[in-house]
C-alpha cells in the first residue's frame, strides 16, 4: 500500500498529528497561540508515536534520507503556529520582520525539551507560561 519504509512512517505519524487544516485566526495573537501549542502539548503528552518521534529525529542526524521525513514532519506538527504567527504579523501584532522559524522554535521548544528531554507531562500552566512569555517579549503593543 505505500511505496516504501518512508511513506507508512509519514501516514503514520501524521496521521497522529492532528494538522492545522481548519486553522482560522481568531484576531487574537495570545489566543491563537495558545490553541496551537495547546494542540501540540496534547500530541506531545497523549500520542503513542512519541517515542517513535524521537527516534526519528536521533536517526535523521546520521541518515540523510531521514532528514526530509523529519522536516515534513515538523511542518504539519507545527504549521498552526506558522499560521498564527504569519497572520499576527501581517496584522501588526508582531513586529515586521519577524522570522516565523525563531518564533515557532521559541514556542515549540520549550514543550518539546519538557517531554521529550525533561520526561515531564506539559501541563496547561506549563503552557500558559510559554505563550505569555513569547508575548510579552514579542508582540507589539496596541497602537504601536
Amino acid at each position: 500500500h505505500w511505496p516504501d519504509r518512508t511513506h507508512l512512517v509519514i501516514d503514520a505519524l501524521t496521521g497522529a498529528v492532528p494538522d492545522a487544516a481548519g486553522w482560522r485566526s481568531t484576531g487574537d495573537l495570545a489566543r491563537d497561540l495558545a490553541v496551537e501549542v495547546g494542540r501540540l502539548q496534547g500530541v506531545l503528552n497523549d500520542s503513542p508515536f512519541v517515542p517513535d518521534l524521537v527516534a526519528l529525529v536521533g536517526r535523521a542526524e546520521w541518515e540523510a534520507g531521514l532528514r526530509d521525513l523529519k522536516a515534513r514532519l515538523l511542518a504539519h506538527g507545527t504549521g498552526g503556529l506558522h499560521r498564527a504567527i504569519e497572520h499576527a504579523a501581517a496584522r501588526g501584532d508582531l513586529p515586521a520582520g519577524t522570522d516565523v522559524g525563531e518564533a515557532v522554535a521559541a514556542l515549540a521548544g520549550p514543550l518539546f525539551y519538557q517531554r521529550v528531554l525533561a520526561h515531564q507531562r506539559i501541563t496547561d500552566r506549563f503552557v500558559a507560561g510559554v505563550v505569555e512569555r513569547f508575548v510579552r517579549a514579542d508582540a507589539r503593543p496596541p497602537g504601536e
